[in-house]
């Protein structure tokens, strides 16, 4: 029998860098098949549904979760969430990677959408809550960082504008 083929995937992370040292990482998450799960954009402002508030509150719990990290500043959209995850917080400590992080991320996500489905008639998810990925952008200088706090802090708008355009 000949060998079995598996394709292989090319690692989405920057080589050579320790996602676990002292640094900040912007982080793009997406719902599996671009799926609205978590809300509306409304006149340009993200509108969370119980889902998505939920996610929000998962973001917030990460720091409690993981010694040595902390979060900053994040949004949650309808199909995806960006987020800044800075790890290596405290020097005396073994901070997870940003993998890692996100493992746990998604999780606590998918545990509790599917309480959600369950309990509270959330809208079910098809196939899977999340991409299997993510997107990361190692940032490099204070610069960078306030580049992707003000993207973050203006992706509703620009969805609201980009949306609004297409329909005339």
């Amino acid at each position: 029998m000949p060998p079995r083929f598996t394709p292989r995937r090319n690692s989405l992370r920057y080589p050579g860098h320790d996602y676990a040292s002292a640094n900040m990482t912007f982080i793009t998450v997406r719902t599996h098949a671009r799926q609205r799960l978590f809300g509306d954009i409304i006149d340009g402002e993200m509108r969370l549904n119980a889902a998505g508030s939920m996610v929000g509150r998962a973001v917030e719990s990460l720091p409690g979760r993981h010694a040595g990290i902390d979060i900053g500043s994040f949004v949650v959209m309808p199909d995806h969430i960006h987020m800044i995850v800075a790890c290596g917080t405290e020097p005396d400590v073994n901070s997870p990677t940003v993998g890692t992080v996100l493992k746990s991320f998604k999780g606590i996500t998918v545990a509790a959408y599917r309480v959600g489905v369950q309990m509270e008639h959330w809208q079910p998810y098809a196939k899977h809550l999340w991409q299997a990925d993510y997107y990361d952008h190692i940032i490099r200088n204070a610069d960078d960082l306030a580049t992707r706090e003000a993207y973050i802090e203006a992706n509703p708008s620009r969805w609201w504008a980009k949306r609004r355009g297409d329909s005339g």
